[in-house]
């Protein structure tokens, strides 16, 4: 069965599942170190660019999928299923959805995310509402600060 959405293109279909399984691929966020010892600076600056690109992909592919970014009004016929956030997170309801399921006309896609983009009291991947902008916000503790003004990846390079 085709998908409308996609104009009938199932080819682009399987990319954008397969780009975002090869950015979720791995272990998880919270980068390693040596036994005994704390992670880099650079390794949460590595694992924030890490999910701040899975994320940026995931809501393309939801956009592909479900026809506007996380936060936009669903068609009255479909319904969703959001994800869950880790114990101790205040949860992103942008990045929820990725975390979930939209079922439309009996057909169920997602999840766009496996894991909730962040690294306890350093920092979360956040979502813009309806715009897919993806942000950087840094935590402390379980408190967001506010996100940077700006948009980008280069953000990461804070957490230094």
């Amino acid at each position: 069965m085709a998908d409308l959405r996609l104009g009938g293109s199932l080819g682009k279909q399987i990319g954008v599942v397969a780009a975002v399984t090869a950015f979720t691929g791995g272990s998880g966020l919270i980068p390693t170190a040596a036994a005994g010892a704390q992670p880099t600076r650079s390794g949460y600056v590595s694992a924030c660019e890490k999910s701040f690109k899975t994320v940026e992909t995931a809501a393309e592919a939801y956009k592909a999928q479900v026809g506007g970014y996380p936060g936009t009004a669903l068609p009255n016929s479909d319904t969703a299923t959001a994800g869950s956030a880790p114990k101790g997170v205040t949860p992103d309801p942008q990045i929820l959805d990725l975390m979930g399921a939209v079922t439309s006309y009996q057909t169920t896609s997602g999840p766009w995310l496996q894991s909730y983009p962040y690294v306890p009291r350093v920092f979360q991947i956040r979502l813009t509402p309806a715009t897919g902008r993806v942000y950087v916000a840094k935590t402390r503790g379980n408190r967001t600060i506010p996100r940077v003004s700006t948009y980008s990846m280069r953000n990461c390079e804070s957490l230094r």
